[in-house]
């Protein structure tokens, strides 16, 4: 009796449908909030997932209490729900991670999904029972058909997502860590199909832990891979399981849920190997108890019919026939017959002389006249002793069980009066039954030289008959137990004390297993029931203890993305809470004081900056006309070395003019007062204009500049003209200031079908050097202000740390995005896209800027 493989099955598909009811409404409220359909696509799937383990739950329950019609519809049902799932997961691969047919993949899966539901309701089965459980058994090739939309689901999650993966690594970009974690749960999804087709083709029973393990292991991964996939925060793409735990009630919530699962199995293995004890315990008792019961019975029944014949003997109209036999019979007949329907039951009384010959016979008058061939029980009546026993009627080859009585004759001869009772009738315990319901597998009585004379239920065979009569040997009782059942005997004595044979009666091992299975369902029910609903009170306290921290964090929220001050939290509470809600005021208070304050200085700073810059240009384009004379000889012949100044003063001229424009363009983006003028734009023409003007720069440096450009012409970009010009010249600027003598440049152009999260139409334009690169911790900062990696600092390389800024504003202000890569030593690149069609929400931010 494998009690915990009983336990672990049931707990297991108890588990698992839990957790997907749990995936099912995380997936959903991801769904609400993003309103992308592959999420949808999953939830359902889970949700068929649970459905499906309850099937098969509900599968066993009605098997191990005998309702097998119900029972084989349920566990049919299953598999159905399975190849559902597996069809929705396979929708939702498609629709996530396909970007080329997409409809000739979900075309394949539906034609797979309708083979599996075909194969699972009407393939060849069979029901087996294993540890009490009932289970339809199929054959692998049909089991195989069966989980076909489970594996192409996982084939569609492994290939599209190791596809998405190294497309990442051919641009050297950072691979998505859900379309990892959704790669191994098709992995998991293999390993699940694999141990269940195997575990079916070889009889491997040890291999379905196996599958249950590897199904919990993928339901896990693709609850967290799919609802961080096409994330909006990019935190959240490169490590998806904060999307569960940057949420202190889920993270409190889960801690205390996965204790009290914990617990919940602790408590079920031990509840539940006490009840099982206790029942195996009730049975056994059980058992004894009926089984002393029929040895009392037969006893008493015995005892009870040796007195009817003796009572009947003494009749005179007995006495008379046996003194006085009459050939024609005449006398005995009404007054046996009446005697007989007083008695129920298939009862025969015979007469017989000293001889042996049978002189009377309620039975059969043919048989009057006819010599009783050997019996123990006549053989005593004619000795002159009274005897009651089972024993074989040798004239009919039937068994009876049998009553003698001696009558004395005048002449000094002893006759016996005989009173048979088949033993279907002597044996009939069916008023007890009807008290005490008869729980077993089977239970009969054998006789003393091992032949089976009653049987109830499934018999025995002669090897274990010869085996209990072995473990009785001089004794009363014995007990057997073998692999497959417990076996009970009790020996029963004739009426002159001689054994007779014995009763008895056994449970098989699937009859306990069906009991212990019974106990364990009720009790994992429960003990699941209490789980959720612990858990449930425990969201629900948690939010409400910790709804002044979410006030707080919304507060916050608040004050950082719109700059409000002026939010209070309304809690108060002498409890720790309490005083922090009152301090966060406190501070929101003074933070907001300070704003205005800091407002009011940085307005003044930026009026300043954009004043002294507006200033600053007069004088340096007076500089500059000034210089382009001097170097034209405008204002006279200049030697040699003059011109060599007159050209340090103007480079150091363009850099001034080049700080005070950058100015300038920040602090219109900061006021959000720079506003572009889109027009169709050529970017492989922008391209050419900036390579072309960089190129003296780099031969100086002997930089290997290499502008890709495509043999097909790219679609025309919807893109200010000017500023896209400002891109480029601020990315190649920096990839020949911070590439060493000899390096090389590649500039490469695409068309892109999607932009961060954005899908539409965008070219994708690369800048890539083996310069100098950023070191790895300060990657994150790069497109901040006045940002400069610190090894440059101290180095002849000028710069203001305001391109990247820029560049990183303007992308963004054409609806683009920009991406930067590199490791120190060896090299940075950079990607920025530009839409190619007109931007949704473009109008509206046109308005706000102008």
């Amino acid at each position: 009796m494998d009690v915990l493989s009983i336990i672990g099955t049931v707990f297991n598909e108890m588990l698992i449908a839990v957790l997907s009811v749990v995936a099912f409404l995380l997936l959903m409220r991801e769904y609400m909030a993003r309103k992308s359909r592959f999420l949808m696509l999953f939830a359902i799937g889970f949700a068929i997932h649970s459905t499906s383990l309850c099937a098969l739950f509900m599968g066993h329950v009605f098997g191990a209490y005998g309702h097998d019609a119900a029972a084989v519809t349920a566990l049919k049902l299953s598999p159905m729900l399975i190849v559902l799932e597996g069809y929705f997961f396979a929708l939702a691969a498609a629709d996530l991670l396909a970007r080329r047919h997409r409809t000739l993949l979900q075309a394949v899966g539906t034609i797979v999904c309708l083979l599996g539901l075909a194969a699972a309701a009407l393939g060849p089965h069979s029901r087996i029972v294993v540890s009490g459980m009932m289970f339809l058994q199929y054959d692998a090739a049909v089991l195989a058909v069966t989980l076909g939309s489970w594996l192409f689901a996982s084939t569609l999650l492994v290939a599209l997502s190791a596809e998405r993966l190294l497309e990442a690594r051919r641009l050297r970009m950072t691979a998505s860590s859900s379309d990892r974690i959704l790669l191994w749960s098709g992995v998991t999804g293999f390993l699940f199909v694999f141990a269940a087709v195997v575990s079916t083709a070889l009889g491997w029973r040890w291999l379905m832990p196996v599958s249950f393990l590897s199904m919990l292991v993928q339901i896990g991964l693709l609850m967290v891979g799919a609802a961080a996939a096409e994330h909006p925060d990019p935190a959240i793409r490169r490590r998806p399981i904060t999307l569960y735990t940057r949420s202190l009630v889920f993270k409190a919530v889960a801690l205390n849920a996965l204790i009290l699962w914990i617990l919940a199995v602790a408590l079920l293995a031990i509840t539940s190997s006490y009840f099982v004890t206790s029942s195996v315990d009730a049975r056994h008792a059980n058992l004894r108890r009926d089984l002393l019961y029929f040895a009392k019975s037969y006893s008493s029944y015995s005892q009870s019919l040796l007195e009817e014949t003796a009572r009947f003997a003494a009749m005179p109209d007995v006495v008379r026939t046996i003194i006085e036999p009459s050939s024609e019979q005449e006398t005995m007949p009404a007054m046996v017959d009446e005697f007989m329907r007083k008695r129920r039951g298939s009862r025969i009384i015979r007469v017989i002389d000293t001889d042996g010959v049978i002189t009377y016979s309620s039975y059969s008058p043919a048989e009057v006249g006819q010599h009783m061939l050997t019996s123990r029980v006549l053989e005593k009546a004619l000795s002159g002793k009274k005897l009651a026993a089972v024993e074989k009627e040798e004239t009919f080859g039937v068994w009876t069980v049998r009553a003698g009585v001696p009558v004395k004759r005048d002449d000094g001869t002893t006759a016996a009066v005989i009173l048979d009772t088949d033993v279907q009738t002597a044996f009939d315990f069916s008023d007890y039954a009807s008290v005490s319901p008869i729980y077993a597998a089977g239970y009969g009585f054998i006789a003393e030289n091992g032949e089976q004379v009653y049987t109830s239920g499934q018999g025995i065979d002669a090897l274990m008959r010869s085996t209990l009569l072995k473990r009785l040997g001089a004794g009363t009782t014995a007990e057997h137990q073998t692999d497959t059942a417990v076996y009970l005997a009790q020996r029963v004595y004739a009426t002159d004390g001689f054994p007779n044979g014995f009763f008895y009666i056994y449970l098989t091992s699937e009859m306990f297993e069906l009991e212990v299975f019974r106990i364990i369902a009720v009790v994992t029910v429960l003990v699941v029931l209490s789980v959720v609903f612990m858990t449930g009170i425990l969201l629900f306290g948690m939010t409400v203890v910790l709804r002044p921290i979410r006030e707080i964090r919304a507060a916050a929220h608040r004050a950082a993305k719109e700059e409000r001050y002026d939010t209070r939290i309304g809690y108060k509470s002498p409890d720790e809470l309490g005083q922090l809600a009152e301090a966060f005021n406190a501070m929101e208070a003074t933070i907001a004081d300070r704003t205005v304050k800091l407002k009011e200085a940085l307005r003044e700073q930026e009026d300043f900056l954009d004043h002294t810059t507006r200033e600053m240009r007069t004088p340096l384009n007076i500089f500059r006309w000034t210089l382009e004379l001097m170097r034209f000889g405008d204002t006279g012949r200049l030697n040699k070395e003059q011109l060599e100044l007159v050209e340090q003063l103007h480079q150091t001229n363009e850099r001034l003019m080049k700080m005070v424009q950058n100015l300038q363009d920040a602090i219109k983006i900061d006021q959000r007062k720079l506003a572009l003028r889109v027009e169709d734009v050529s970017v492989e023409d922008v391209i050419d204009e900036v390579a072309g003007s960089m190129a003296v720069a780099s031969r100086k440096k002997g930089i290997a500049l290499h502008w890709n450009r495509p043999k097909v012409a790219m679609p025309r970009a919807y893109a200010d003209r000017q500023y896209l010009r400002k891109i480029m010249e601020n990315l190649l600027g920096n990839a020949i200031k911070y590439t060493p003598q000899y390096g090389h440049i590649e500039i490469d152009i695409e068309e892109a079908a999607e932009s961060g999260m954005k899908k539409g139409k965008f070219l994708r334009v690369t800048v890539e050097d083996n310069g100098i690169g950023i070191p790895k911790d300060e990657i994150e900062r790069t497109f901040t202000r006045f940002f400069r990696a610190s090894n440059v600092m101290g180095s002849e390389i000028e710069g203001t740390g305001l391109g990247l800024y820029l560049t990183k504003q303007i992308v963004e202000l054409h609806g683009g995005e920009i991406r930067l890569e590199s490791r120190e030593g060896v090299g940075t690149k950079v990607t920025f896209t530009v839409p190619t069609q007109k931007p949704d929400g473009w109008k509206q931010a046109a308005a706000k800027e102008a």
